[in-house]
């Protein structure tokens, strides 16, 4: 069985959360996921890749795996806070320093 790198990141409410290693294929595939719907909006477009790229890369929440259709649930299993923190590890998986926070994260391999 092939081992998957994740990054494993504890969100503020204490919510452990694994996401895979990122690739570059997936802002591209975030991108196609959004295009039609943020229209020209470039806007939109940001904020719906954001959401789209944690959709890609969630592997589990809480010790449980996550399948297709209940990655599409984020609104539900995420707070505003953890959200926003996400979002941040991503950006910095992405190269990102932007901001002052420290996000703390680790890179794990998972069976």
């Amino acid at each position: 069985m092939s081992k998957l790198t994740v990054v494993k990141v504890t969100c503020p409410s204490g919510k452990v959360v694994l996401l895979r290693e990122m690739n570059i294929g997936d802002s591209e595939t975030a991108a196609e996921m959004v295009a039609q719907r943020a229209g020209d909006n470039q806007i939109l477009m940001g904020m719906f890749m954001q959401k789209a790229l944690l959709q890609i890369l969630l592997v589990q929440v809480d010790g449980k795996k996550l399948s297709g259709p209940e990655k599409q649930n984020i609104n539900s299993m995420f707070k505003m806070n953890d959200y926003t923190y996400l979002l941040k590890v991503i950006g910095k998986l992405m190269g990102s320093d932007e901001g002052k926070q420290e996000v703390k994260m680790e890179m794990v391999a998972e069976e």
